[in-house]
This record gives C-alpha cells, sequence and structure tokens, in this order.
C-alpha cells in the first residue's frame, strides 16, 4: 500500500518516516538578509508516493515552555526522484531560516522547525509525516 499526499484537511499526518539528508546547502549569497537552503532528503520506503506541490511535514524533535511536542511545519515539495527499484524516494524542498525580533519583548527568536532543518547535515535523520 502505498500513501498519496492529499489535502492536509483531509486526513491527518501518517506516522513519521526517517528521513536522511542527502544535501543541504545554502542558496543565498553570503551577506544576505535572509538564508534560504535548498535539501534534499531520502525516505527509504516503497510506501510513499509524492507528488510536486504536495507536502511533507516536519516535528523537530524536543518540546515547548509547556513541555508539548513542537508544532508540524509543513514544507511543499519542488522535486521527487523514485530509485529506479522503487525502493527509496529523494524530495527535494527549500527552507527560509526563520530568525525574528519580538516587537514587544526585543528577544530575538528563531523557528524551530525552520533552523532544525536548516542546520541539518547530510547523514542526519529528520522525522517527515505525509498525508495520507
Amino acid at each position: 500500500m502505498r500513501t498519496q499526499v492529499t489535502d492536509p484537511a483531509a486526513s491527518p499526518p501518517t506516522e513519521p518516516y526517517q528521513a536522511k539528508v542527502l544535501a543541504n546547502r545554502k542558496i543565498t549569497p553570503e551577506g544576505a538578509s535572509d538564508e534560504v537552503f535548498h535539501l534534499v532528503l531520502e525516505v527509504a520506503s516503497a510506501q510513499v508516493s509524492l507528488a510536486l506541490d504536495q507536502s511533507v511535514w516536519v516535528q523537530p524533535p524536543g518540546r515547548d515552555e509547556n513541555d508539548r511536542p513542537f508544532d508540524l511545519r509543513a514544507y511543499s515539495v519542488i522535486q521527487t526522484e523514485q530509485d529506479g527499484a522503487g525502493h527509496s524516494l529523494n524530495l527535494t524542498f527549500s527552507v527560509l531560516r526563520l530568525v525574528y525580533k519580538d516587537l514587544f519583548t526585543g528577544e530575538v527568536k528563531r523557528g524551530t522547525a525552520s533552523n532544525f532543518l536548516c542546520d541539518a547535515k547530510p547523514g542526519d535523520l529528520i522525522p517527515l509525516r505525509f498525508q495520507g
């Protein structure tokens, strides 16, 4: 059975698949005000089928200040490639590193999911969920 990714409102995300980071490179020039990273992840499962512009969901490890798991964040897939034998799927997407200053406190805050992905190294495992 292959998991077909559908509209997020139609069904909850699946249990996580462990995706291996194959590549993660910064694509913005040095000195740019924002950082955007281009990631390629491998999902070693023939159970996943995904189309362009559909989303994968990332739940960073750890817990928030209320001891709850961090929220899932969706990222649009810009390229997919199934290996020749159909045993794995490579997913490509880009991530903007979220860093902002809180207007009320002046505190610099970092997006949990975006920074988790932007800091990932080749070989790291990323828990991904798909709409099932």
